[in-house]
């Protein structure tokens, strides 16, 4: 009892830290459903307590939406009719928390009383259902905004090779997929364009840099279309280009923009000539002016200066100046600036009208303020015409915007106001302004419509009538009136009088008619959009097509898996690496399970299917890291090689892995043959060294034993002779000076001999040479030296030399290279290796002098000791000089006889 109380207790415990609900399901015979045990996180995702299922789970089922109800069911009913696992989604109604989904996983078994009863868990995915939904809706996004892009993308691989471009651009220039791939599109671009367009493409695939570009290609239509081509480099983790993609974008109307732009820009130099009315703009921040070219004209400013503010008041009358100044600090308050005064242009007096609006950022911080100019000195020179005109206006004009006529219908004569010219664009008609006059301007259509008013009018004795019609402007065009009258009736209610006024409505008609087409308009890009929508979704289509026969095109091997290791897609090599390696591709697609073929492999003794699997379930438990193995996959004919990676989908949404099978079989074997190539030209240097040394020991005996014993002989037959004869002393003097010559052509010969290999390395041992050559390299360079060696040492010849020669060879570079006081030079032996070291005083060798490409001593140097199995390494200190260490082993040390501190006899 204790026991079971104790498995209770951990089973509540393991159950609490599960993200989800631990439960058994039971469905009787009856039909009735039970839940005899439920984890307390129940409530969590149903809002019920597990005592409240025990017995009856009717309520747990009530939860379930009623639009997946039926579908769990079905669900069940499956598992126990088939007796396998039972896994559903679906969304229940918490009273809590609204709606949830939730995912459930059980195993059924068959109980004695005829009951299934069910194990497993139910958890909540609604946060991966909400992120399915927003990844599915930004994948739409993005195809939708590609393929939105007038030309459409394109993409291409590392080298710049053209892999994919959008039909919109291959059906402007005429070309198929296959003739644009590689660098078909090259053929396209205009002769002006394609050396400068082409080495842009080839410098960016280089550096890496961004391609912005703009180039004109040859369409279909025999037409030449401009076109902005964009493209980036698209990186892997480790910063290598994988492809590259970018878009084409068409330019045409902004070229044509631009184009328009500078002849607006042009159009308005000439009208503010025209207008004599330049612009200007201030830059509070700075106080930088910009003035216009007929700013500069009308205040008499050459062009070229800096322009400040205080330039602009310098220019002002003295009289006017204090008043502009105040003026524009008032506008820079908020207050509105459209004044009038005058500037002084070398000796003449100008009047202008100045007119300025501010401009602010987002945060309200004055930038700069735009004005305009006006050269207004002729319409001062006007002002007392003008005003006399105005106020004939102002006693002539109704209070209407158009015109008021007066009719007399027995004289047929009007009087109409000055509104007369505003309205038809004519002057000094008031004595021709007749019915006639009227008759002959108004449209011949709107003259019927007009007549049947005025009848209607007339039958009903109104004494007021309201037409709108059309009448020909003096310029041609038809414009739209509005007139209102009043009929003047005499005591028989005969019309005697006709007062109105007409109001030139042409503005609102047109309007009304801009109205109509706009809705029409608004009609058209409905049914563009609808036919749009249609074509994307073709557009859709065609690029999950492409996509897959993109990935069935790559000649690497891959899978995607989901996140319970089921592969959910493979391509045509995948298939084919499972046929080629005696496996089943039907049984290794889509469906199977990765973790359950290499948990197959692994029982089979295979290690790297244990590894992938563990990668696998790290992904699947969350830490989604990179994973990369390399293995050996032989097959009946030939040895081959493969890298396996798995690498996870990046971003929010469920988990999806990649895993890539790539053949490696040519690289493996080109390293292997760079490594056996290497070996080859080790074994080829050593043997060149010991020819050297054996053709140095000959030149050195021959030198020392022929030409050496030819010098002693005639030195012994010059001193023979000279003492048997009785020689005056101007001839004694002259064999003296023979036999010195003879002397010092013995000494060249030892010298010589001794350079090109000393003959006691051969005679007297490795110790004694070393302890020769150092007090030789003393009394030569003038450095001390110190040598610290076993008594007796016993090396192969090979060994011997080598050491002699990197002993005499780190010496020669000190005399050179260090300016030295002191060389300390050791050997001693420890656990059967030679460690021998020379350490100076000097300058120290610095890491740059270490590395460079012509220090041909130092790689002799490594290169003998890695041959003989040992190594070499050196360490410098500025300024405190620099360590050379030589470990070698020995050979056959074992049986030599050795002291406690690795001395050893030497044998020979």
């Amino acid at each position: 009892m204790h026991e079971t109380l104790e498995l209770q207790g951990w089973l509540v415990k393991i159950a609490a830290t599960v993200p989800g609900v631990i439960c058994s399901f039971r469905l009787r015979p009856d039909g009735s459903v039970c839940m005899p045990y439920a984890s307390a996180a129940l409530d969590k995702l149903y809002g019920l307590r597990p005592e409240d299922v025990r017995e009856n789970a009717a309520s747990l089922l009530s939860r379930v939406h009623s639009g997946d109800l039926g579908y769990v069911n079905e669900t069940i009913a499956a598992s126990a009719r088939t007796m396998t696992a039972w896994r559903a989604e679906f969304r229940v109604n918490h009273p809590r928390k609204g709606e949830l989904w939730v995912e459930g996983h059980s195993m059924p078994q068959r109980e004695q009383d005829g009951s299934i009863l069910w194990h497993g868990f139910i958890m909540e995915i609604t946060e991966r259902k909400r992120m399915e939904a927003a990844l599915r809706d930004s994948e739409r996004l993005h195809r939708a905004i590609g393929e939105s892009i007038r030309y459409g993308v394109w993409v291409s691989a590392p080298d710049g090779r053209n892999l994919y471009t959008s039909d919109s651009f291959l059906k402007l220039v005429g070309l198929t997929q296959e003739k644009c791939a590689d660098f078909g599109w090259f053929s396209v671009l205009h002769p002006d364009d394609a050396e400068r367009s082409l080495g842009a493409w080839l410098a960016c695939i280089e550096s890496g840099a961004v391609w912005d570009v703009e180039h004109r290609v040859r369409g279909v239509d025999g037409g030449w279309h401009d076109v902005l081509t964009r493209g980036v480099a698209v990186r892997n983790e480790r910063g290598e280009i994988t492809h590259w993609t970018g878009i084409n974008l068409d330019i045409s109307r902004l070229k044509k923009v631009e184009q328009s732009l500078r002849t607006s820009e042009a159009d308005l130099q000439r009208a503010q000539a025209v207008a004599r009315t330049g612009s200007w703009r201030l830059d509070v921040q700075r106080n930088e002016l910009h003035w216009s070219d007929e700013n500069h004209r009308i205040f008499g400013v050459p062009k070229g200066g800096v322009l400040t503010y205080q330039t602009f008041l310098d220019t002002i009358h003295p009289e006017d100046r204090a008043f502009v100044d105040e003026s524009w600090r008032a506008a820079l308050r908020g207050e509105p600036y459209c004044i009038e005064h005058r500037i002084v242009v070398g000796s003449e007096i100008r009047w202008v009208r100045e007119r300025v609006e501010l401009e602010f950022d987002s945060q309200g911080k004055l930038l700069a303020g735009l004005g305009c100019t006006q050269d207004i000195t002729e319409l001062k020179q006007s002002d007392v015409a003008r005003a006399a005109s105005e106020s004939r206006f102002r006693l002539a004009m109704e209070a209407v915007s158009g015109m008021v006529y007066d009719w007399d219908r027995d004289a047929d004569s009007a009087y109409c106001s000055v509104g007369l010219s505003r309205v038809f664009g004519i002057r000094d008609v008031e004595s021709q302004v007749s019915r006639s006059w009227w008759r002959a301007r108004v449209n011949p259509d709107d003259l019927r419509l007009i007549r049947a008013e005025v009848v209607r009018c007339m039958r009903a004795r109104r004494d007021r009538i309201h037409v709108e019609y059309r009448m020909r402007h003096a310029d041609g065009r038809w414009m739209y009136l509005s007139d209102s009258a009043r009929l003047v009736r005499d005591a028989s209610g005969r019309v005697l009088r006709v007062v109105g006024s007409l109001t030139d409505i042409s503005a609102r008609k047109d309007a009304e008619a801009a109205l109509l087409r706009l809705n029409d308009t608004l009609e058209e890009k409905v049914a563009a959009r609808t036919f749009e929508a249609e074509t994307r979704t073709r557009a859709l289509l065609e690029s999950e097509r492409l996509t897959r026969a993109t990935i069935d095109a790559l000649n690497s091997s891959l899978c995607v898996l989901d996140a319970d290791g089921f592969i959910i897609a493979v391509n045509r090599a995948w298939r084919d690496f499972a046929s080629a390696n005696d496996g089943d591709p039907e049984s290794m697609s889509e469906g199977a399970n990765y973790l359950v073929i290499c948990d197959a492999a692994a029982r089979a003794g295979c290690a790297i299917a244990t590894q992938v699997a563990e990668a696998i379930r790290h992904a699947i438990a969350g830490r989604r890291e990179d994973f990369s193995i390399e293995y050996e996959c032989d097959s009946p004919d030939q040895r081959r090689w493969f890298i396996l990676t798995l690498s996870c989908f990046q971003g929010i949404g469920p988990l999806r892995m990649v895993v890539l099978h790539k053949n490696i079989t040519e690289r493996k074997l080109a390293v292997e043959a760079e490594a056996e190539s290497a070996r080859r030209l080790k074994r080829l240097a050593a043997h060149l060294e010991t020819v050297r040394e054996e053709q140095n020991a000959t030149i050195a005996r021959e030198v020392h034993d022929e030409l050496g014993g030819t010098l002693t002989m005639l030195k012994l037959g010059l001193a023979t002779t000279v003492d048997s004869l009785a020689l005056d002393s101007p001839m004694q003097a002259r064999f003296d000076q023979l036999l010195g010559q003879v002397d010092a052509a013995l000494k060249t010969v030892k010298r010589i001999s001794a350079g090109l290999r000393p003959a006691m390395l051969d005679t007297l041992g490795l110790v004694a040479t070393v302890n020769w050559h150092a007090a030789g390299f003393s009394r030569m360079t003038g450095i001390a030296t110190k040598v610290h060696m076993p008594k007796y040492l016993s090396l192969s010849p090979v060994r011997d030399t080598a050491v002699f020669r990197i002993v005499q060879e780190a010496l020669t570079n000190i005399a050179r290279h260090a300016s030295a006081t002191q060389v300390n030079i050791t050997m001693h032996k420890h656990l059967g290796m030679l460690t021998v070291e020379v350490c100076d005083n000097g300058v120290g060798l610095s890491e740059s002098d270490r590395h460079k490409s012509d220090s041909f001593g130092l790689i002799g140097m490594h290169e003998r000791a890695q041959y003989l199995g040992g190594w070499l390494s050196i360490v410098g200190t500025p300024g405190k000089g620099t360590c050379l260490s030589l470990h070698l082993p020995l050979e056959d040390w074992v049986n030599n006889m050795g002291t406690d501190d690795g001395d050893s006899i030497d044998r020979r």
